[in-house]
């Protein structure tokens, strides 16, 4: 379970979005950042950058797949969430993996574009 206590709310500038959350795991509960975004943007704000991250969302986008990185940072449970800095919640992140989905066209989309093709837009 996860009870959000601070939102930092997706940004088209920054790629990314991230919220302050207490996440249960077994008995206890941890006050956590959890972040999303680009792969590109995500890789700058971690801690370290495993060995061949760029290679693999990298291959899967030019596969024409949709990649988002998923990245947390373990804060301190007595922290006043409502002091943290957005760059000092979205630093030294720690890489928790890819999500990796496909968006399928729509049967009609090739017929549209090759119709604006046609008409020079």
């Amino acid at each position: 379970r996860i009870i959000t206590q601070k939102k930092f709310l997706f940004d088209s500038t920054l790629k990314r979005m991230s919220t302050i959350s207490m996440v249960r795991e077994g008995k206890g509960a941890h006050l956590k950042v959890l972040c999303k975004g680009a792969p590109e943007v995500i890789e700058k704000l971690l801690k370290e950058v495993p060995e061949n991250y760029e290679k693999q969302y990298s291959y899967y986008v030019k596969h024409g797949y949709r990649v988002i990185a998923m990245a947390y940072k373990p804060l301190p449970n007595d922290l006043n969430c409502n002091f943290i800095s957005r760059d000092n919640a979205e630093s030294e992140l720690i890489f928790a993996g890819f999500i990796i989905f496909q968006c399928p066209m729509k049967e009609d989309t090739l017929e549209y574009i090759t119709k604006i093709k046609e008409a020079n837009c």
